[in-house]
């Protein structure tokens, strides 16, 4: 007899399969830092002491994971990539503000 036992991702505390103990999403917000800090540091993480822009940390690594896949893990990196709302972001991640 087996017994299924629950797993949390380590970074966000939802549930994720036994395989994986982090969600991909959740490392690369890990890697990168909060949408808020990729999307305008000096405001964000200076000013208003919030790299995840007011999000949770799930919706957060979603918008980052939006945001590599539009531009390139390259350009979000060197923050070479054009300007881009927060708004933008959460509407193609899908997540509400």
């Amino acid at each position: 007899m087996s017994v299924e036992v629950a797993v949390s991702c380590v970074l966000c505390n939802e549930p994720t399969d036994q395989a994986h103990p982090i969600h991909r999403v959740c490392g690369l917000r890990s890697a990168l830092g909060g949408i808020g800090h990729l999307l305008d540091h000096r405001y964000w993480c200076v000013l208003r002491q919030e790299p995840d822009a007011g999000l949770s940390w799930t919706a957060s690594a979603r918008c980052v994971d939006v945001l590599v896949a539009r531009y390139g893990i390259g350009p979000v990196v060197d923050g070479s990539f054009p300007a881009t709302s927060l708004e933008d972001v959460c509407g193609w991640a899908g997540v509400s503000l």
